[in-house]
């Protein structure tokens, strides 16, 4: 994924506590999966929590 979409996700979840609401979900990131989504969200909202994100979804570019 580019970083311009990567970085409209963070910013897009920063404004929805967390989440990615549905209509920005279906209008930006209508590509990625439930489960995708789900890992992306949680990766933005626990950074530093030692939430072990290297060990799941693989996303193809």
């Amino acid at each position: 994924m580019p970083d311009r979409q990567i970085d409209l996700f963070i910013r897009f979840c920063w404004q929805n506590n967390g989440r990615l609401s549905a209509r920005k979900r279906a209008s930006h990131f209508d590509f990625l999966s439930e489960e995708e989504i789900t890992f992306m969200e949680q990766a933005v909202h626990y950074p530093e929590s030692g939430v072990d994100v290297s060990t799941s979804v693989e996303v193809d570019e």
